[in-house]
Formats: C-alpha cells, sequence, structure tokens
C-alpha cells in the first residue's frame, strides 16, 4: 500500500494492469485539507491519512477503483490516490 499522495512534479497518472488487481482509493482536491498532509513530503504531498486503517475523514469524499488484468486508469493531477496491489493466479 502506498500512502496517499499526489504524484512529482504535478503530474496526471495513468496506470495499467497486466494481471492480478490493484485497488485505487482516490480523494478529489477539494478534501486535501481533511486527508492530514505530511509537512516532510513537499515533492509528493502525501498524507498521513491510512484509508484502509482508518474511516474517510468527515466530509470527504472517497472513490474506490478496482483494477484487473486488461485495465487502465487515469487519475488527473491533484487528485491524491493511495493503491494497494494483490497479485491474483
Amino acid at each position: 500500500m502506498t500512502r496517499l499522495h499526489y504524484d512529482a512534479g504535478d503530474a496526471h497518472g495513468w496506470l495499467a494492469q497486466l494481471q492480478g488487481t490493484k485497488l485505487f482509493m482516490l480523494y478529489p482536491p477539494a478534501d486535501s485539507a481533511r486527508l492530514r498532509p505530511l509537512a516532510s513530503e513537499a515533492e509528493t504531498v502525501q498524507s498521513g491519512h491510512d484509508p484502509l486503517c482508518e474511516p474517510p475523514p468527515l466530509g470527504s469524499t472517497p472513490h474506490v477503483a478496482l483494477l484487473g488484468p486488461g485495465e487502465a486508469i487515469l487519475i488527473p493531477r491533484c487528485v491524491r490516490r493511495g493503491r494497494r496491489c494483490a497479485i491474483v493466479r
């Protein structure tokens, strides 16, 4: 699992899943302040919120995507994201 984060350089995210599955937790830019940004991580703007162990912050609007083999996702810049990988055979 990666921490919730923006990609470095204010980049868009594009990921394709070849095998197994990958779970994405996505939060819109308006939720940034609710997700406890870590001051020490300026380049990727990481969050202290753990979406697998904590409920969504009050007032936030998380979105979940589960990618399977042959699927892809485009995540616009400034959307916080975290992901968890699981290889299923």
